[in-house]
């Protein structure tokens, strides 16, 4: 990426129509923000129901467990698991993209201020647990955010508190794998 586009940051422009404020009920909310929360619920959403409700969805979940079986019932896991890949690639380009549209930037270390924060929520969501990333995700970037505004230097603490916390009450997480 260096060698291609060189080590500058470069301007990530904010689409026009994501430009402003709505005023919801006497509440000034952001447009970007909010259209970025309904995106990211939407495609939570979408994965959750493929995931539970198709065919795709029980032939992948079957081959994370016993892919030998899966491949003795006739279904190639392997081409399962490319289209998995293929579509996690897709949802990081598009996370990636939201998130410099976001920041205003891209850069070649982009990502590395929030790597801790992803692997915060995977652990406190519970490993392998979809619901459980959108939770912990939610728990993790309120508390942050509410503690930054009132003791900033103690914003970090938090996660790290709330991170103990759990994994004292709950050592798989709050949603363990499957649920």
């Amino acid at each position: 990426v260096r060698i291609v586009w060189g080590p500058n940051d470069e301007v990530m422009p904010v689409p026009f129509n994501f430009i402003g404020s709505w005023d919801l009920c006497d509440v000034v909310v952001s447009k970007y923000p909010l259209i970025a929360s309904v995106i990211g619920f939407i495609l939570y959403l979408v994965i959750f129901m493929i995931l539970r409700k198709t065919k795709i969805g029980t032939i992948v979940r079957a081959g994370v467990e016993n892919p030998e079986m899966v491949q003795v019932m006739g279904h190639n896991i392997y081409r399962y698991f490319t289209g998995v890949f293929a579509a996690g690639s897709a949802l990081a380009a598009i996370g990636g993209g939201m998130w410099a549209t976001f920041v205003k930037s891209i850069h070649p270390a982009m990502g590395g201020e929030v790597i801790v924060f992803a692997l915060i929520v995977a652990i406190i969501g519970g490993l392998g647990s979809i619901t459980g990333s959108v939770v912990g995700a939610l728990l993790v970037g309120l508390s942050y955010n509410y503690v930054a505004y009132l003791v900033p230097k103690a914003a970090l603490g938090i996660t790290m508190l709330l991170l103990v916390i759990i994994l004292s009450i709950r050592p798989t997480g709050l949603f363990p794998e499957g649920t």
